[in-house]
C-alpha cells in the first residue's frame, strides 16, 4: 500500500517562482496529489488574505498555516484553526526602547487593521492591503494585539539592542530576514511553522515522519529541523540547506517542487 504523507509547503522563494507565481506545472502537479488524498498544507509568513488566491488556484482544500504559524486557517474544521497574536504593549515597550525615530518603517497586523510608521510598496505588495484599514503614523492609538511586527532598521547599529530587548520577553525573540539586513520580525519562539504544523499533523491523524516540508529561508528552520522528510530549495542559503536532508532538484525558478516530490514519492513508499 502506498503511502501517504502530508506535504507541507513555504511560499516565496519555495511554492512561487522569483515573478511570486505557481508555475503550470507545479499547480496542476500538486492538484493532482490533492485529488489523491495528499493534504497539502500551505506555511507562509503571509497573511491568509495574500495566500488564498494560490491556494485556491490548486484548488486545495486543507488547513493554511499563515503568519509562520500564529495563525492557522482551516475552511472545513474550524476545531483546527488557532491564533496566537503578539500583546500590543510588547510592541508599544519595544518602539520606546529603540526609539521611534532610529526606525525606517514598522509593520503590524491584524485580522482588519495594518499599522505602519509610513508607506512602503514593498511590504504593502508582499502583504495585500487590500480590505484592510491602514494607520500611519505613530503607534500610540494602537491597542489591539498584533499577528505579527515588521521591523526595517535604518541602518545596523541598533541590531544587539534590538535582539536584546526582542528576547527580554518571555517566549518572544527577534528573527532577520534572509536577504534583507536591515528587517526583522518580532516573533514568538513557541509558535513557528514546526508547532504549526504538529498541531494540525495531529488532528489530521499523521506522524511528522510522514510529513514532507520545503522551505528556503530562517523562519523555515524549525519545520525542516522537525519533519520527517525535510527538504531545503536549491536557492537556499547554505545554513539552510544544512539542516534539511534533501535539497531539491531544481530552484523555485526551474519547477523544483514538482521534480522532487516526484523523486520522493517514487521512492518512499
Amino acid at each position: 500500500m502506498k503511502k501517504k504523507y502530508l506535504i507541507a509547503l513555504d511560499m516565496d522563494g519555495t511554492l512561487l517562482n522569483s515573478q511570486r507565481e505557481i508555475s503550470e506545472a507545479t499547480r496542476e502537479y500538486l492538484k493532482g496529489l490533492n485529488k489523491e488524498g495528499y493534504p497539502i498544507v500551505i506555511t507562509s509568513g503571509r497573511p491568509l488574505r495574500a495566500i488564498k488566491p494560490y491556494y485556491e488556484s490548486m484548488s486545495l482544500n486543507s488547513p493554511i498555516i499563515c503568519y509562520n504559524g500564529t495563525y492557522i486557517y482551516s475552511p472545513n474544521d474550524k476545531s483546527i484553526e488557532e491564533r496566537h497574536l503578539l500583546p500590543c504593549t510588547v510592541i508599544k515597550d519595544l518602539i520606546k526602547f529603540i526609539g521611534e525615530e532610529n526606525f525606517e518603517n514598522i509593520l503590524c497586523e491584524n485580522d482588519k487593521d495594518i499599522y505602519m510608521l509610513k508607506t512602503n510598496d514593498a511590504l504593502l505588495g508582499f502583504f495585500w492591503k487590500d480590505g484592510m484599514n491602514i494607520h500611519y503614523g505613530s503607534f500610540d492609538d494602537m491597542n489591539e494585539n498584533m499577528y505579527i511586527m515588521i521591523i526595517q532598521m535604518k541602518d545596523h547599529n541598533f541590531d544587539d539592542k534590538l535582539v536584546k530587548i526582542g528576547f527580554s520577553y518571555p517566549n518572544l525573540g527577534i528573527r532577520f530576514w534572509s536577504g534583507e539586513g536591515l528587517t526583522s520580525e518580532l516573533y514568538f519562539l513557541e509558535y513557528n511553522k514546526a508547532a504549526a504544523l504538529r498541531s494540525v499533523a495531529n488532528k489530521l491523524g499523521v506522524s511528522m515522519e510522514n510529513i514532507i516540508a520545503f522551505g528556503d529561508a530562517e523562519n523555515d528552520l524549525e519545520m525542516l529541523e522537525e519533519c520527517g522528510i525535510s527538504v531545503a530549495m536549491k536557492n537556499a542559503k547554505d545554513n539552510i540547506k544544512n539542516q534539511a536532508k534533501y535539497v531539491s532538484l531544481e530552484d523555485n525558478d526551474h519547477d523544483g517542487i514538482k521534480l522532487t516530490l516526484e523523486y520522493l514519492l517514487r521512492n518512499n513508499k
